[in-house]
């Protein structure tokens, strides 16, 4: 059986772009590399979740705050995740995933050849449930497909189900809060100092990247409390430019681009 669907497909995102969700916890980072998975409807226990409304620049809102998330994952890594929604020019959800580029930030994505998991956010209950398809064909060849992530490839995965119950559902933790507040001065020269923030008590490492992604420096911070914490950043030694500092717990990374100018 071979399924065929045109559909017009374009990368908008770059690399150091983070989006994070703060009721599910959900970051990741935009890749270069990337793939998306067309879906037929969501549903926990067999009714379709809450959805919110696709706007026409693209994004999706939804006004009552009460929407559910569909997430991917490559095991505990978040590869890319969405409101749901429902586009009314195909009657379908369709959800980007991320791969891994070569760059450090996307270590943990997916590899060409490796199966995503899906996870469903239920924001009434606050529960993570795990999703299965139904079905996967793959756009490029019309054949079925066991959806194994290929770089820029298509995939439509049928109905995403999941069964919001102890036995499926994964233990919900409070969401953590890691959030740069402030970068100052910005532009600077040749000292800048960043202020960020996080939930709870974790090590905290920051890596500094010019332009072409290479990493220019590393800090190994140690265990930070919860709170607000500050961190100044010398660039004597660099020429004038663009920079990325990103801010790393073991689970989550913030990027901020600042501007040396001498």
């Amino acid at each position: 059986m071979k399924y065929f669907y045109i559909t017009i497909f374009t990368i908008i995102s770059f690399i150091f772009s983070q989006d994070c969700n703060d009721d599910s916890g959900w970051c990741y980072e935009s890749t270069i590399n990337q793939a998306f998975y067309i879906i037929e409807g969501v549903f926990i226990n067999e009714t379709e979740i809450i959805k919110g409304t696709l706007e026409p620049d693209g994004t999706v809102s939804c006004p009552n705050e009460n929407c559910d998330i569909v997430g991917a994952f490559n095991g505990d890594v978040c590869v890319g995740w969405s409101i749901y929604y429902i586009n009314d020019m195909d009657n379908k959800f369709t959800l980007n995933v991320n791969g891994y580029d070569g760059f450090e930030y996307s270590e943990g994505y997916l590899l060409p050849g490796q199966v995503p998991n899906f996870k469903i956010y239920n924001m009434s209950t606050n529960n993570i449930i795990d999703a299965t398809w139904t079905e996967c064909f793959s756009i490029m060849s019309g054949e079925e497909s066991e959806c194994q992530y290929t770089n820029f490839g298509g995939f439509i995965v049928g109905e995403l189900n999941g069964d919001d119950s102890s036995e499926s559902t994964s233990e919900f933790i409070e969401p953590f809060q890691f959030s740069i507040e402030k970068v100052y001065p910005n532009p600077f020269n040749p000292i800048t100092q960043i202020d960020y923030t996080i939930s709870i008590s974790e090590p905290i490492s920051i890596l500094i990247f010019d332009l072409n992604g290479n990493k220019i420096e590393s800090h190994i911070l140690g265990i930070k409390n919860t709170g607000r914490h500050s961190w100044v950043w010398d660039a004597s030694n660099y020429p004038s430019s663009e920079y990325i500092i990103q801010i790393n717990t073991p689970t989550h990374s913030l990027n901020q681009k600042v501007i040396l100018i001498k």
